[in-house]
């Protein structure tokens, strides 16, 4: 069942989400999703009755990549800082307890690259993983990059079949990580989805995702989780 929540504090275009076993957390964002925007450092938490403030980011963010490690630790990756800044930093919070949220955000390892609109996965290999995304305005990127929390190093992959951004990216239950969607300068609306083998390191096609009535659906700025 699908049941409305309580409204934002604050409109938010492109923010990142997360959910833990103690929050809902809803991070960043912009005034618009256009380059000229004004992008968010501010974090909103979701009570069971309300939005209240969290703890700021240490940098302003919008269209950043978001996941949770299995220890429940936040991780924000990237995204656009406004005035044409498009940030490599990367940032982490305790989400496993309230007390952990309440000492806020640290700096982690920074990508290699620039990116905003890339995804962030926590894959059953222990690595945060950061596909895809773009480094300015019109570019959109195939390059990935994991990081081992061990190591605290990033390091390059097997690049994407294909330029995207804004696009869905999950780890399915077979261990495989997928990709669907999104938006390049030269095919704004894509229906292309492909997963990763980590065994061998190798990307494999997968047929156009259908809706209703067996019509394909090209989706641009389908940004968030892909569930399987």
């Amino acid at each position: 069942v699908v049941k409305a929540l309580p409204a934002l504090r604050c409109p938010r275009a492109c923010p990142g989400l997360l959910s833990t076993p103690e929050a809902v957390l809803a991070i960043g964002g912009g005034s618009s999703m256009f380059t000229a925007a004004e992008a968010f450092a501010s974090v909103e938490i979701l009570s069971q009755t309300e939005w209240r403030p969290g703890p700021s980011l240490l940098r302003p963010r919008c269209a950043a990549g978001v996941c949770v490690t299995a220890s429940g630790h936040a991780m924000v990756l990237g995204g656009y800082a406004g005035r044409d800044c498009y940030e490599a930093s990367v940032e982490w919070a305790d989400a496993s307890s309230s007390e952990g949220l309440l000492r806020g955000w640290s700096m982690a390892p920074p990508l290699l690259q620039a990116r905003a609109g890339c995804a962030a996965c926590f894959g059953p290999d222990g690595c945060v993983w950061a596909l895809g995304g773009g480094s300015d305005e019109s570019t959109s990127l195939d390059t990935v990059e994991r990081l081992d929390p061990r190591e605290g190093v990033w390091h390059q992959a097997p690049d994407m079949p294909g330029r995207r951004r804004c696009f869905a990216s999950s780890f399915g239950l077979d261990g495989k990580l997928y990709i669907y969607g999104g938006w390049d300068r030269e095919r704004w609306h894509d229906d292309s989805a492909a997963r990763l083998d980590l065994r061998n390191m190798s990307w494999e096609p997968l047929p156009p995702c259908v809706g209703e009535a067996g019509s394909l659906i090209p989706y641009h700025f389908v940004s968030g989780c892909a569930a399987f």
